[in-house]
């Protein structure tokens, strides 16, 4: 079946575990073990380990909208077209729009508003609230999205250009000043899980070049929403184009 059964992350040793559906059932990183349940759609409805007991709760749609344990709650909420426009946790709030294209043009975290341009699917810049142009892109290789090499670049507010080392999954490892010298470092599991993140830019690209959103740890792939912590995404994939288990993560 292909499925990753094991992993060396970091200095964690991490196995898994599966279903006939391809639904992960158990985790274990160096002893300690998640456990997964699943109702007849698929759907995860509850994670338990060592320290968490999380619920999980759909619309009849297939999107997530409720994400409950001891310790947290969040909140999701869809539009009539199941484009998620709101997540509320326990001490934020996020809240995203779209355009005529579908494509999320601009993104509310705690009020702060961050604006995308974008081409083909391709994010081009940032801007904040106002409209001025916080953060631009450089793409070397216009392939899914992803930046890669080292002619790719983003320019901050202190317009310092910056430049992006990706691994061979395209994700971003590491990015360089003008000078050479490492800003950030990444490290990520096989499922996009951020293992390490030492920062000294703000950035937003990570795991397969995608953009995560800091507040929900979500990652936003354009139709849907990925869950690097649970290896699936938050709603059904609508194409029904990567096999019958709807949230699977190929």
């Amino acid at each position: 079946m292909n499925r990753l059964v094991s992993e060396n992350c970091g200095d964690s040793r991490i196995s898994y575990k599966y279903d006939l559906s391809g639904n992960r059932i158990s985790r274990d990183t160096d002893g300690r073990t998640e456990n997964y349940l699943y109702n007849s759609r698929n759907q995860l409805t509850q994670l338990t380990g060592d320290d968490k007991n999380i619920s999980y709760t759909y619309d009849p749609a297939g999107n997530l909208t409720e994400e409950h344990s001891t310790e947290h709650k969040k909140i999701y909420s869809y539009d009539t077209y199941n484009r998620n426009t709101e997540i509320n946790g326990n001490d934020f709030t996020q809240k995203n729009h779209y355009d005529a294209e579908g494509y999320r043009y601009s993104i509310e975290e705690n009020d702060k508003v961050t604006n995308f341009v974008y081409r083909c699917g391709i994010m081009l810049a940032e801007l904040d609230e106002a409209g001025n142009q916080a953060k631009t892109y450089t793409l070397g290789n216009e392939y899914a999205g992803h930046v890669s090499e080292l002619n790719n670049s983003l320019t901050s507010e202190n317009k310092a250009a910056s430049y992006y080392i990706t691994d061979e999954q395209g994700s971003i490892r590491y990015i360089l000043d003008q000078s050479g010298e490492v800003q950030n470092y990444y490290q990520y599991s096989a499922f996009g899980e951020t293992i390490i993140s030492e920062e000294t830019t703000p950035n937003r690209l990570r795991y397969n070049a995608q953009t995560e959103d800091e507040l929900t740890g979500l990652y936003y792939l354009r139709a849907r929403y990925y869950a690097p912590g649970i290896g699936r995404f938050t709603q059904e994939d609508v194409i029904y184009n990567d096999g019958l288990n709807l949230y699977a993560f190929h």
